[in-house]
């Protein structure tokens, strides 16, 4: 029989604008933040500090030369000097994504994880790559998506215990960036690889380190070619840039902080989001929507009663695999449009996992996550680079609930967006400033 702990952490997420050539700098406003975090009112110790994706490095590297003087091993550094000195000194666990370089010459978009004693304890390499990577011969995580324990000291209870006086190990995950988009922007969409990976391994803490773009920014690969065309759109978003009274390079050094207050983060139906460049201060709802949607699997989604009730459609799709990711089917734009696409080769079911879950169902149960809880941490770069990237910044932190909304009928509607309300927002920073948020979340655990 499992018994019920509560569970409360005190999570910190720093929000970062780097620029290549600058890592000095980042780490000067690194500490200037965290300094101004500790003389809050409302301060408490964190248990958990997360950084975005490259945080110290910049993100736009264009060739293998140009990233190789910024590349470090794992356990060397400035990613992993400043790491191991703030968790030392917060006496906390500290997560920075950072351009690795390992014992062969191999190039990792990665993030490292050092404990409150100041030792690195795990590190990850991004599984799914975005464009950027390829200029400069990032290779993907042989190892796939990954789970590892981390440990806190006096962070749990049970219901009927007044403190928070017990040890717990909780099971986490990391996914950078790309890793909640489907691979190569070629899998089908509903397969929400890493979101279901989370779930059917039980993951109850998902941190996220990323350089998630705002869609203003100038990825359609016609424009870029075209001198005419980019010149034109970079102008656009320069003037977007000067209207808030920004340089080019985005806002440093003004900071936003949201500290130990219960402030939530406002529902915005998908519908009445936008991702307009403005308002530096309030988060780009657009994505905030698009990243809860990636964890369907975690969702309260009334038709997955309809999908168990069906049960050789279910029994047809976990008793096959998904196809391996080195598979013809994702190469050269040759992947189809089929929601579900099947194999029936022995050579490919011997070679990965069988299917635990689809779209959050399994066999046992409509929704596998119902009655469970997961916190999910977002860590989103901010700024500007070459005048063609905007970052999204809107760093947050989620808590899935595992529950259906209450008054809700089997046939009432689910949105899937952050009107779903088995997903609790817990508070975002802007879209457009550097800064931090720290939150005492609570949730439930069995053991």
């Amino acid at each position: 029989m499992s018994t019920k702990l509560l569970v409360s952490l005190k999570v910190l997420v720093i929000q970062l604008n780097p620029q290549i050539g600058q890592v000095d700098q980042t780490i000067k406003r690194t500490w200037s933040i965290l300094d101004k975090v500790t003389k809050s009112a409302t301060y408490v110790k964190p248990d958990i500090i997360l950084f975005p994706e490259f945080a110290l490095t910049g993100y736009s590297f264009h060739a293998r030369k140009d990233i190789l003087p910024y590349v470090t091993k794992k356990d060397e550094g400035p990613s992993f000097e400043l790491a191991k000195s703030i968790s030392e000194k917060f006496q906390c666990y500290t997560i920075i994504g950072y351009p690795e370089e390992d014992d062969e010459q191999k190039l990792y978009n990665s993030a490292l994880v050092v404990n409150p004693q100041g030792g690195q304890i795990f590190n990850y390499r991004k599984t799914f790559l975005y464009d950027t990577e390829m200029n400069w011969d990032c290779e993907e995580n042989p190892e796939g998506f990954q789970t590892f324990p981390m440990d806190f000291s006096k962070c749990a209870k049970l219901s009927n215990e007044d403190s928070y006086n017990r040890d717990v190990t909780l099971k986490a995950s990391i996914g950078i960036c790309m890793d909640l988009s489907p691979y190569k922007f070629m899998a089908p969409f509903n397969h929400f690889e890493f979101s279901s990976f989370c779930v059917d391994n039980n993951v109850e803490l998902i941190l996220c380190p990323m350089a998630w773009l705002n869609s203003t920014s100038i990825t359609d690969k016609q424009t870029l070619h075209n001198n005419s065309l980019l010149e034109a759109a970079k102008n656009k978003i320069a003037f977007a840039l000067k209207e808030q009274g920004l340089p080019l390079a985005g806002s440093q050094g003004i900071y936003q902080l949201k500290i130990g207050d219960s402030q939530r983060t406002p529902r915005v139906p998908s519908d009445d989001s936008t991702s307009e460049y403005k308002d530096m201060d309030e988060p780009d709802m657009s994505n905030v929507n698009y990243w809860i949607l990636r964890f369907f699997p975690f969702l309260y989604f009334k038709s997955r009663i309809n999908w168990f009730k069906n049960s050789s459609l279910i029994e047809s799709i976990l008793g096959k695999t998904r196809m391996p990711l080195d598979h013809e089917y994702y190469k050269d734009g040759k992947h189809k449009e089929d929601t579900i696409d099947l194999l029936d080769s022995e050579e490919v079911i011997k070679d990965t996992v069988l299917e635990k879950t689809f779209l959050g169902t399994s066999l046992g149960q409509p929704w596998k996550f119902q009655g469970k809880n997961a916190i999910l941490v977002l860590a989103n770069r901010c700024g500007t680079e070459d005048g063609t990237t905007i970052f999204a910044g809107s760093s947050g932190i989620y808590k899935f609930n595992g529950k259906k909304p209450k008054g809700s009928q089997d046939d009432d509607e689910s949105s899937l967006d952050s009107l779903n309300e088995s997903v609790e927002l817990l508070g975002n920073l802007g879209k457009g400033l550097e800064g931090a948020i720290l939150r005492e979340v609570q949730f439930e655990v069995f053991r």
